[in-house]
């Protein structure tokens, strides 16, 4: 049985193609059948190809599938340069001969998965520079920010509660977006915070993705990953990643159809530009890719004619909106860029806290057996901490749903609760501390914290579904 693999890039996203077996049949079947009119299969050969706009790349992996097609090229290399020269001719179709026929599962596996990586690469570069993003170097300037993040775990000065971050000018900024909803009756930071926001092209995998609460506060996560960036330490490849949050402030109305608001701050929890290996995984931490080069974002809402956006912006959208005249979702455009975000209706809080949870277990279920087959302390200690710190990221995320979504009296309660549990979560750590001075202290001590945080994380949660 030999199976061979299509990949085809439209302008929004990959998918692969499994082609299934071939069936064996008799041969007098073929010679029964009447014999095909050339001119009309040139001529439904030629509609079905009008509008069609995607680039099909088929992985080959013996040369007797190549003999079967004419005028397409076929390159016997997957180098970038290959791919690229595949893209950029005007027919829609190029074949990468693999050779893999004598592979074993494994190598077929990774010379797959290496040219896949390859090819979005170069897709996901071509599609942008056909976007006009321009300079693939993203803006810095807020590089060097000092990090502030909220969190619902870390002890806090004279019982001080868990609040968003606060910036110079914040009051202002506050009183400002009041003032300017208030202002008026359409759209509110309210109604944005019932929507999840993205911004990819569906190529390489990588997007922004980001929610804004009911004050005009935004948080969000931007990844991006190379597989065939490899290197010692790091055999699983590259990710690029950050997490962010800020403030959108100043929304008010432009017309019927659109609102515009400001970005007050953003602000990231790893430095710009640290990197580390995780997981066999180097991760380079970046700043966000969609809200550089501007303070002002537009925002069109559903019903906006087309005309008002421009094609790359369209371009950016298109493929989740369900109409060719007009919108059908609300549009964050950043204007300069000409980036268009979409969005879709966000999950409820108890949903997104319940996967949040879910995330969490399934990744510490995976240390768990990397520390059962740990042979030195230091690995136990290392593996430990980053079960700690995957409850610990997790919890501060649940706490930030339960926060923009318990009323004034009940989150005065949990918040009060809060402060107990942080206390007597220390509390339980000294004394482990106390009475383990030994090598493996550091990993009980972990290991205590991870389980209280955990259950921390189950109590939000029945918060948030009741």
């Amino acid at each position: 049985m030999s199976l061979n693999f299509l990949l085809y890039f439209e302008r929004t996203e990959w998918r692969v193609i499994e082609i299934m077996e071939c069936k064996v049949i008799p041969f007098h079947t073929v010679e029964e059948r009447s014999k095909t009119d050339a001119d009309k299969a040139e001529a439904l050969l030629s509609q079905a190809m009008e509008g069609f706009h995607k680039k099909l790349v088929v992985l080959d992996d013996d040369p007797t599938g190549v003999q079967t097609v004419h005028d397409v090229s076929v390159y016997t290399d997957w180098e970038e340069e290959s791919i690229r020269k595949g893209f950029e001719e005007k027919e829609s179709m190029f074949f990468i001969l693999t050779n893999s026929r004598s592979f074993s599962v494994e190598e077929t596996t990774k010379v797959h998965q290496d040219i896949a990586a390859r090819v979005a690469k170069v897709a996901g570069a071509l599609c942008m520079g056909m976007a006009g993003c321009g300079s693939e170097e993203k803006n810095t300037s807020n590089a060097d920010a000092e990090q502030k993040s909220e969190t619902a775990s870390e002890t806090r000065e004279e019982g001080q509660a868990p609040e968003q971050t606060d910036t110079e000018g914040s009051e202002e900024a506050e009183l400002q977006t009041t003032e300017s909803e208030h202002a008026e009756t359409g759209l509110t930071f309210a109604d944005l915070a019932a929507l999840q926001f993205e911004f990819c092209s569906g190529a390489g995998g990588w997007s922004t993705d980001f929610t804004i609460e009911k004050d005009g506060s935004f948080s969000g996560v931007y990844h991006d990953s190379d597989m065939g960036d490899t290197g010692d330490g790091y055999p699983n490849g590259t990710m690029y990643y950050c997490n962010f949050s800020g403030h959108f402030t100043n929304l008010t109305k432009v017309d019927d159809d659109t609102y515009e608001m400001s970005l007050a701050d953003i602000s990231y929890q790893n430095t710009v530009g640290d990197t580390e290996i995780l997981d066999d995984m180097l991760y380079v931490y970046t700043d966000v890719y969609g809200l550089e080069g501007t303070d002002t974002f537009r925002i069109y809402l559903p019903g906006t004619p087309r005309e008002k956006l421009t094609e790359d912006e369209w371009f950016w959208i298109a493929a989740g909106n369900e109409s060719e005249t007009e919108l059908t979702m609300t549009v964050i455009v950043n204007e300069p860029n000409e980036y268009g975000i979409y969005s879709y209706e966000r999950s409820t809080p108890s949903e997104e806290a319940q996967g949040i949870y879910n995330s969490l277990l399934n990744y510490n279920d995976e240390l768990e057996q990397q520390l059962q087959s740990a042979s030195t302390q230091q690995e136990m200690n290392e593996i430990t901490a980053q079960m700690y710190q995957n409850s610990d990221d997790s919890l501060n995320q649940i706490w930030h749903i339960v926060k923009y979504n318990s009323d004034e009296t009940e989150f005065a309660q949990i918040l009060e609760e809060q402060k107990s549990w942080i206390t007597e979560k220390e509390a339980e750590a000294e004394q482990i501390r106390a009475a383990n001075n030994g090598s493996s202290a550091e990993m009980d001590v972990n290991i205590k914290l991870n389980d209280l945080t955990e259950e921390r994380c189950r109590e939000l949660l029945e918060y948030l579904k009741n």
